[in-house]
């Protein structure tokens, strides 16, 4: 048993060796392939029985879903991937029958409408059905093959990348030579609704690098699984959307710095096309990140984008039920453009100090109430996950000031008027749940602050209208507002409690400013 035993090993040993200088050689011929003597990409004739293109036809379908219908090059990027594999399946996906139509001589071309009219069948409409490969290679329009070998590089590149990272799960060449300053790195938050893009991040390994994203047009080679684990597998536009979905499931992708695609003749040349394309594309992008849940872009240089959230936009939910916001059931906070102090995307913040300085320009005696206070207690911000600003005032002072130029809330406080949008587009009106105001962002935009009238009876601070589903709803001392104190909120000073602490552990219960209860509506 002992000798038996090492013979095993040593045959284990000669097998291994053998085996590696096999993986040795294809890696060579595949650099014979791609390079001359000066480094630079070149084609060659091969063997087609040494090389087995057949074994990658029965692998890998071809997906091609980033195009435009109006001008395109999809005949010459489907007839290069044909030349070397006649027999692959190509998939030309589309929301549409593309016009003009699209007419391929080849079998294996299919056309994918996955937006047929209303007797098509459901089934039909997905490209999945069509896909039953192991491996999916999706390629970007214009894409020019010219040696089989650069789609071969990417099962090695996707198995030596998975050999430096685990995280790799995709693997793509580029229509240029490739650098570190070609990668980006992708921060999803998808809670806070925001997308952060970095560079100088890659990994590095010999000729693979790991990103998140490339700059450049890429093809990528990846598992049907992978693909159709991401929530919009075929996202547009391409290859964006695929690179957000692989960086939430925190998926890297490794290229091949040495290998590059040849591009076919540049599109849009033409103005009117060029435009054409750029608002379609724009479209496309919105939509995605629309999709996406995603209000903040922060670029590679450390621009902000914001989507939504403006004067002339509706905020990002609906009517808020049982004090808890929808977005908050999907595991989210508030949407940042809410809450930002960033120019043209703050909302709920610019609303609050909007109200603040009215009501300290009138002499309204107000404090800051509930899960506003809370929030200035904390660290003088709104709470991530709040959705409104909430503020106590005298109910007295409603009349008084009516004499001095202000009597929009004596207005509804009569009932004379129900909503009223004044000079700077904000509406004020009288809630409909209640006897209190609401201040709204403007008539498109219902981020808002409350203003609950309270007045005194019997030394405690009472008033009309009580929400059940607030368990800090609850009448208190008087003592707490007499006299006024200030906090820190929003950036500026504003009224609240005295001995704000104990005012909120009476609403809240003890300890509630140090320890946060996250949501859980579920």
């Amino acid at each position: 048993p002992q000798v038996a035993g090492t013979r095993f090993e040593v045959l284990k040993v000669l097998y291994k060796n053998e085996t590696d200088e096999y993986e040795r050689e294809d890696e060579r011929n595949a650099s014979r392939c791609f390079y001359n003597s000066n480094g630079r990409s070149k084609s060659r004739n091969y063997d087609d029985d040494a090389f087995m293109p057949e074994s990658f036809e029965k692998l890998v379908t071809i997906v091609i879903y980033e195009f435009e219908e109006f001008e395109n090059n999809l005949f010459e990027t489907v007839g290069s991937i044909l030349q070397f594999f006649p027999s692959i399946k190509v998939l030309i996906v589309h929301h549409g029958n593309p016009y003009p139509p699209l007419r391929f001589k080849s079998p294996n071309v299919k056309l994918v409408n996955t937006d047929g009219s209303i007797i098509t069948p459901y089934q039909t409409l997905l490209a999945e059905k069509y896909i039953s490969t192991q491996f999916v290679l999706i390629v970007p329009d214009g894409l020019i093959l010219d040696d089989r070998y650069k789609f071969f590089s990417l099962f090695w590149t996707l198995q030596n990348g998975q050999k430096i990272a685990k995280e790799v799960q995709i693997s793509a060449i580029t229509d240029d030579y490739f650098g570190k300053e070609d990668c980006l790195s992708i921060l999803p938050n998808v809670r806070e609704w925001t997308i952060s893009f970095s560079k100088d991040k890659a990994i590095i390994s010999g000729d693979y690098l790991l990103c998140d994203a490339a700059i450049e047009s890429v093809a990528m080679l990846l598992k049907r699984e992978v693909l159709f684990n991401f929530t919009v597998p075929l996202a547009r536009p391409y290859p964006i959307g695929i690179y957000i979905q692989a960086a939430v499931r925190r998926m890297k992708i490794v290229i091949n710095k040495k290998i590059a695609f040849t591009k076919s003749k540049s599109l849009f040349n033409d103005l009117h096309k060029r435009q054409k394309h750029e608002k379609i594309f724009e479209e496309r992008r919105k939509a995605m990140f629309w999709r996406f849940k995603v209000k903040k872009i922060v670029s590679a240089d450390g621009e902000v984008e914001w989507l939504g959230c403006s004067k002339f936009t509706s905020r990002c939910f609906g009517t808020v039920i049982d004090d808890t916001p929808s977005y908050l059931y999907d595991g989210l906070w508030t949407p940042p453009c809410c809450l930002s102090n960033i120019f043209r995307s703050r909302a709920l913040r610019e609303t609050a100090v909007y109200v603040f300085n009215i009501l300290n320009q009138f002499k309204i005696r107000y404090w800051l109430e509930g899960g506003s206070l809370l929030g200035a207690a904390r660290n003088g911000q709104i709470i991530p996950w709040d959705y409104d600003v909430d503020i106590g005032i005298h109910q007295e002072d409603i009349v008084k000031v009516s004499s001095k130029k202000f009597d929009t809330l004596n207005a509804l406080h009569t009932g004379k008027e129900v909503s009223i949008t004044d000079k700077q587009l904000y509406v004020w009106e009288k809630a409909r749940e209640g006897k209190f105001y609401r201040v709204q962002f403007s008539q498109q935009n219902h981020m808002h602050v409350d203003l609950f009238p309270f007045y005194e009876k019997n030394g405690m601070m009472t008033k009309d209208t009580w929400f059940s589903t607030h368990k800090q709803d609850v009448a208190f001392p008087v003592h707490f507002i007499r006299p006024l104190d200030t906090i820190w909120f929003l950036g500026m000073k504003v009224s609240a409690p005295n001995n704000y602490a104990k005012f909120l552990e009476l609403k809240f219960g003890e300890g509630v400013i140090e320890n946060p209860q996250y949501p859980n509506p579920k």
